[in-house]
């Protein structure tokens, strides 16, 4: 789960004990990239180009579809000026420039050859029916004001990852919302009066008691006891 690391959290966790994935496994570095105007390819127009193209524009990337046929909604963002696309198949070549490069046709052996092209020309690569071959997988992303979740399964189940990111959601109410919103006020004002606190301190003061009160609905008294426990190292 990320809150855009408003509250300081350290930029690398160790896997909590008990929790290590199987055999020894690479964990996946999970990013929260600001693609506004990067250069995306999706080669493919069926349903899974179309929530990936969805994805790519709502983190503002220049998303270009590449496909001799489109699904529906595909089709309404091209008439809507929302995505560049160049309707024929796939040919070698046609990456360049690209940043990001998103292999979702319903062929193998097309999707193998954007990855190996994508890589060659020094891409990233999500590759739709063969995770392993790509650089990079989407998770299932849901958003709640400044709260950003993300749920990743390694390629593993995107369907159960959205269902375990909707279930999550479920759970955050908004007075928790609200918090949210106060304590990157309060962060704020303590980087600008010169005051850095480390993220255990941070993790103190959002003690379960200072989430408690919030979930209460006392969302003022929660703040209160935040600035308190801040207040209280600085003194």
């Amino acid at each position: 789960m990320s809150s855009q690391a408003r509250e300081g959290e350290a930029p690398h966790m160790a896997v909590p004990r008990g929790v290590e994935p199987p055999g020894g496994a690479i964990v996946p570095c999970l990013l929260a990239l600001d693609l506004t105007g990067r250069a995306c390819v999706i080669v493919g127009g069926g349903a899974v180009a179309e929530r990936k193209a969805r994805t790519l524009l709502a983190a503002g990337a220049a998303v270009t579809v590449i496909a001799p046929a489109l699904a529906p909604g595909l089709a309404e963002l091209a008439r809507a000026g929302q995505i560049r696309l160049q309707k024929r198949p796939y040919q070698v070549g046609n990456l360049a420039g690209a940043w990001l490069v998103v292999a979702a046709t319903d062929r193998r052996e097309v999707n193998a050859a954007v990855a190996a092209d994508a890589r060659a020309g020094g891409a990233l690569v999500l590759v739709a029916d063969a995770p392993g071959e790509g650089d990079v997988t989407m998770p299932a992303v849901g958003h709640r004001g400044w709260l950003t979740l993300a749920v990743a399964t390694n390629g593993g189940s995107p369907a159960l990852a959205s269902i375990l990111r909707d279930r999550l959601l479920a759970t955050i109410g908004d007075d928790l919302l609200a918090l949210l919103d106060r304590v990157a006020d309060v962060r704020a004002a303590e980087l600008v009066a010169g005051r850095r606190h480390a993220p255990a301190r941070w993790r103190a003061a959002l003690a379960l008691e200072t989430l408690a009160l919030a979930e209460a609905g006392q969302v003022d008294a929660a703040e209160a006891r935040l600035r308190a426990a801040l207040a209280n190292e600085a003194s």
